[in-house]
């Protein structure tokens, strides 16, 4: 079940850039909405139930959280080169006790390592946005004798 579980998300990766190919970028976009004076939304935190031992780069920011069925997904940006990231993150999973599982490069589209800590598992993405900005999601499965079921 969890090579079904790693070769689902390998082919997540390898197929998101072809995702992109298919898109219009010529089509207009819509003007933006005029401001109404409201304030900003606050900026988005990690809950204080956060596991201490997973990686997060330095500078983070972060974009989304989503929990669904024992399975926790946050998104962040990052700035700096991916590579340097990929490294970091390897090392830094590492350090804080987590055994890498997999590992995958594409060029410079995209890539994903994976680990797994007692029953946990966890999933790191990286993918370049923009120069020099790196968009990360971390899925972790907190308890992957569930997920075996």
């Amino acid at each position: 079940m969890l090579l079904r579980v790693v070769v689902t998300c390998l082919a997540c990766v390898l197929a998101a850039p072809g995702c992109q190919r298919g898109l219009d970028t010529t089509a207009q976009l819509p003007p933006p909405l005029p401001t109404t004076g409201a304030p900003a939304p606050a900026p988005l935190a990690l809950p204080d139930d956060f596991p201490a031992d997973l990686y997060l780069p330095p500078g983070y920011d972060l974009r989304s959280m989503m929990d669904v069925d024992g399975t926790r997904v946050v998104g962040v940006q990052v700035h700096g080169n991916m590579g340097a990231l990929f490294a970091d993150a390897r090392a830094g999973m590492q350090g804080l006790g987590w055994r890498q599982t997999l590992a995958l490069q594409r060029a410079s589209d995209g890539a994903m390592l994976s680990f797994e800590k007692g029953p946990r598992a966890a999933v790191l993405w990286f993918r370049p946005v923009a120069p020099g900005t790196v968009q990360l999601q971390l899925q972790l499965r907190e308890d992957m004798r569930m997920a075996l079921r």
